[in-house]
Parts: structure tokens; C-alpha cells; sequence
């Protein structure tokens, strides 16, 4: 199912008109006095390792009780199964270490990415639809995040747009003026604007009423990515939270689809 529609591109703010690919020089008419800032303000100019790092400040250090360390393997049930990319997950669990959790057997990584067109979402007579319909892709590890053992509990974090990330990172930002912000300058993968469906097809419209339309597989799949002056990364605002329970050897709970629609029963068991 497509996402709702009418909103402000990932990473964006809704204000200002003029933008430029982060690097270019901009047009002294447009940029006026922001040409007379101290060339030092373009250093504070936020990084993707900015990025990266406070994502990182926003989950604690995994602390895993032995008993929930390993290697699980589930099974989904319950109808809402149906709409994730395989009934069958593996969980992976290291404290300190890498710890994910993979629906289905592990998929090779794409040997070549475009980031002109889509990525993971497609369209069809129903919209557009990213991976499938719990909002997951089959095939990849998500990285855990937050990953805790509280008693019998274990609970982590995951971020649905993680499998946008590769190719998130070759997206060309651009910045548009924002005094706001420390180097006077935002961010994002897109003109300043809101994304829109249409029976003409999907466009972005600007705070003056124009509409440009773009390709809905290229707008669905840049709404997973944020950007930094120098690149953009996997869009981490859309976080599930997760608690299993330990009991007889197994690990339960439920796994919720992306967008909290339904959730599938889940039972994991060491191999």
C-alpha cells in the first residue's frame, strides 16, 4: 500500500523556494547575504558521520543477558504473516556485537544501483508500494538497535527505511537557505516542497503552487533517505520497537507491520 500522501519530503523543511546541489556555487542574486557568512560556517555544515553519530547517541550500548544471546530462528503466524516477506525470520544476538534480524534466506547485495530511478518501490494499479506490504524487505539483516535484556525481556529497535541506505548514499543533496540552522543552509533529497498523488500521476509542489512531476517510484523511495551536506543516508525516524519474551526456551511476541497496521505472532527457538 502506498504511504499518505501530501507531505513534506524526508529530511526537508517546509519553507524557502531557491535550492542548489549541495557544493554548487549559488546564484549571488539568490543567495545575497549569505555570500557575505563566514566562509568558517560552511565546517558546522551538518555531515552524513554527523549523521551517523546521532543515530548512534539515540541508542543506548547493547546489554544482552546471556540467555538471549545466539542465534534464533521463527515462525510467523496469525493472518497478518501473509504480508510480510517470509514466514521464517532469524534473529541474531551479540552483546557488543552485530545483532540483526533477516525475514527469509539472505539476499546478495544489488550489483549496481541507480539513483535516478526507485528503488524497492513499484507501482501498479493499487499505487505504489515499497518492499511489501508490512513495510519490510525480504532478504536483508536489519541492524538492531537498543538491543536489551530486562529480565525475561529482550527488547531492540528497527528502522524500516535501513534498506534504502546504499542507495540513499548516492543521492546528490540539495540545500536550500535556513537561517535556523547553524551554516544557514538545510538539507534534503528534493526541492523544498510536498510530495502529492494525482490522477495525473505524482508530482512535488512548492510553497508557490508549482508542480513538478516526478517519477511516484523515485518520489515513494527518497521519502527513506535524509541528507547531510556532503550525502544522504537511510532515513531513521521510522522506528519499530520490539519485546520478546523468554519463556520455556522461547522466545515470543509479535512483530508489527511498518506503519502499525496489524502485527504477526512470532516464536523463536535455537536451531
Amino acid at each position: 500500500m502506498a504511504r499518505s500522501v501530501g507531505i513534506c519530503l524526508a529530511g526537508l523543511g517546509c519553507r524557502g523556494s531557491s535550492w542548489v546541489i549541495a557544493g554548487e556555487s549559488p546564484d549571488p542574486a539568490d543567495a545575497g547575504s549569505r555570500l557575505e557568512r563566514d566562509a568558517s560556517a560552511t565546517e558546522i555544515c551538518p555531515t552524513t558521520a554527523a549523521l551517523d553519530a546521532q543515530r548512534a547517541a539515540a541508542n543506548p550500548t547493547p546489554s544482552v543477558d546471556a540467555r538471549h544471546a545466539g542465534l534464533w530462528r521463527g515462525t510467523l503466524g496469525g493472518g497478518a504473516a501473509a504480508g510480510f516477506p517470509s514466514g521464517d525470520v532469524e534473529l541474531r544476538i551479540v552483546d557488543g556485537g552485530q545483532n540483526s534480524l533477516r525475514f527469509g534466506a539472505s539476499a546478495s547485495a544489488p550489483s549496481s544501483l541507480d539513483p535516478s530511478r526507485g528503488y524497492l518501490c513499484t507501482e501498479s494499479s493499487d499505487g505504489v508500494g515499497c518492499a511489501t506490504r508490512s513495510g519490510f524487505v525480504g532478504g536483508f539483516a536489519y541492524p538492531l538497535e537498543s538491543v536489551v535484556s530486562r529480565g525475561e525481556v529482550l527488547s531492540f529497535r528497527m528502522v524500516g527505511s535501513d534498506p534504502w541506505g546504499p542507495w540513499c548514499r548516492l543521492q546528490a543533496p540539495l540545500a536550500w537557505p535556513d537561517q535556523t540552522q547553524p551554516c544557514g543552509s538545510a538539507f534534503g533529497v528534493g526541492p523544498v516542497g510536498s510530495d502529492t498523488v494525482g490522477a495525473a500521476g505524482c508530482a512535488r509542489v512548492a510553497e508557490d503552487g508549482l508542480a513538478v512531476a516526478i517519477d511516484c517510484e523515485l518520489m515513494y523511495s527518497l521519502q527513506r533517505c535524509r541528507c547531510a551536506a556532503d550525502a544522504c543516508v537511510a532515513e531513521y525516524a521510522d522506528i519499530l520497537e520490539v519485546g520478546l519474551k523468554l519463556t520455556d526456551g522461547l522466545l515470543g511476541g509479535s512483530l508489527w507491520y511498518a506503519d502499525g497496521f496489524a502485527a504477526a505472532t512470532v516464536s523463536f527457538a535455537r536451531p
